[in-house]
């Protein structure tokens, strides 16, 4: 069973996208009642606007589900904060070295979020579960599908 790694907020972020597609879904079942009674005839034979509800109840339903199932992997960790060490919300910049023509190197926000927005890397992702704790100046490296990732820890903010 892996793990999701996640801090208070991040926790707090996964119940609230819980509860946000239970709303959802919610309204999907009035949308789909109204479609129904508003129809022509029987209210669900040749009814494309209730079909189309149904089918995106099931994808609520089954996402619903899926996160729900989530509940038991998910780790809130200790946000201590260590000097020294790359810690949630930590801004740091990497050298990313691909090949030896193929550098790049950039700012990222390490966060313990559920899920990432713009620029962060949560501590699930393999590069996060990477720089978790280690240290300035660190050369290490991480597996995404076959392609090893060399990386060195630039500077922590």
């Amino acid at each position: 069973m892996n793990e999701i790694l996640v801090s208070k907020d991040g926790y707090n972020q996964y119940l609230s996208l819980i509860k946000e597609l239970e709303k959802k879904l919610n309204e999907n079942g009035t949308n789909s009642t109204e479609s129904c009674v508003s129809a022509v005839g029987d209210g669900w034979h040749d009814n494309f606007s209730f079909e189309a509800l149904m089918e995106d109840g099931r994808k609520l339903n089954y996402q619903i589900n899926k996160l729900k199932n989530e509940k038991q992997k998910i780790k809130i960790i200790d946000d201590t904060y260590e000097e020294e060490l790359i810690n949630i919300n930590d801004k740091v910049n990497i050298k990313f070295i691909y090949d030896n023509n193929d550098i790049e190197e950039e700012q990222i926000l390490l966060t313990g979020n559920y899920l990432p927005v713009d620029n962060e890397i949560t501590l699930n992702s393999p590069l996060g579960k990477t720089i978790y704790k280690q240290k300035n100046n660190s050369k290490l490296e991480y597996k995404v599908n076959d392609n090893i990732i060399k990386i060195e820890i630039k500077k922590i903010q």
